[in-house]
This record gives C-alpha cells, structure tokens and sequence, in this order.
C-alpha cells in the first residue's frame, strides 16, 4: 500500500498497489469495500500508487506501469474519466506518483521520472507544468509526493532527499533536508502529508515520520 487519503465519508481510502485496487476502511480499520482490477481497461490499474479526492468526494488515481495516466472516479467507485500517457510530454507522465487537490480544485501531479509537477482542472485540463531536473530551488529529483495548502506547495523529492516549499505558481520559496540520518536529514522520503500548519514526512530508510514547520 503506498498512498491513502480521507474520503468525503470519512473513511479511508488506500492504493493498494500490487493488487490493483482501492480498498475502503473505516478509520478504526474494518474493511468496507474496494474496486479495481488489473489491466488497461476503464476502471482498471496497473501500479495505482496516488489516489486523492475532491470536495465533492470523487476520486482520483494516478497509476505507473504500462498505464501512465490518472483515472477519476464517482465516491462509489464508478469510473468518470481518465488522461495522460507514456511519455514526457506536456499532459504525459513518467510514473505519476503522489496527488492532491488544491482548496482551488486544481489536481497537483509528482511527475517522478520526468521531475516536475504536473498541475490540471478536475477535468483533465492542462494548467500549469512546474520544475524540471535538478538541484536549484525549483528544480526536482524524482518528486514522489506534493502537498497543497491555501497558497503554497510542498514537494517531496525522492532524489535530491529534502522537501520544497514553492508557491503555487512554482515559485521556490525554501528548502528543509538533506541526506542523512541526523535532524532535519532525510533517507529515501517518500510520502507526505499536511496536517495544519505542519508537514509530515515518511523518511522510509530511516524507518520514521518527520513533523516539519516552517
């Protein structure tokens, strides 16, 4: 399982990645449903590894494998639409990992491969395409995870180990990490979660959670 969000009903919803599918728990843990199978079909993964969801309680799903795309569903898991492809075009992906929709409504996409965040309407459209590769502010290595407040934008970056703190344009605004083990170091970071005014970091390597505030 690499990635859960809060549905609009309150339970939680988890990308079950290696089984193709998300499952549905009550947040004390009783299992309440799932959909998904594995292939290329409306409706199917491979690798679901993002799932968020709207105000209005649809679901998002940003899958890798021979998918590349994000697949939006209704809050019973019935299939809506779905975009994006192979590739490094704008609109395309290269393992499409964490998601999450900004108070605007404006899905934020960790764009892995190709090092840059992806920004699009409820609807698939393109708005906005943020970083490329490197190690500047405002540059990405492998962004995994983003988190969206009112008017800012984190991003976990796998690769360069830190997180960023851009506006919602993309402008950087500060950086926190570096590799290691110590305070503030981080080792393979992987998910990330705001919660308030804190951001929580999953330092998967160094087997614990970070609470970081700026």
């Amino acid at each position: 399982p690499e990635d859960l969000c809060r549905a609009k009903n309150g339970n939680l919803l988890v990308a079950d990645t290696h089984y193709s599918r998300i499952v549905e728990f009550t947040p004390e843990g009783d299992y309440k449903g799932s959909f998904g199978s594995y292939g290329r079909a409306p409706g199917q993964f491979i690798y679901p590894v993002g799932v968020c969801c709207d105000r209005d309680g649809n679901i998002y799903v940003a899958e890798y494998g021979e998918n590349d795309r994000i697949q939006k569903f209704t809050t019973n898991g019935v299939f809506i639409c779905a975009w994006g492809a192979f590739g490094n075009g704008p609109g395309q992906f290269q393992r499409p990992s964490g998601i999450e929709m900004s108070p605007d409504q404006h899905l934020y996409v960790a764009d892995a491969v190709n090092h840059r965040v992806q920004v699009f309407t409820a609807t698939g459209g393109l708005v906005r395409v943020i970083g490329k590769e490197g190690t500047a502010p405002g540059e990405f290595r492998y962004p995994y995870d983003v988190a969206v407040g009112s008017n800012v934008l984190y991003v976990l970056e796998f690769g360069n180990q830190r997180v960023q703190k851009l506006a919602l344009d993309g402008r950087p605004l500060a950086i926190m990490g570096r590799p290691g083990s110590g305070d503030g170091c981080f080792a393979s970071p992987w998910r990330c979660a705001l919660v308030n005014d804190s951001l929580y970091v999953s330092d998967t390597e160094n087997g614990r959670v970070v609470k970081l505030r700026w």
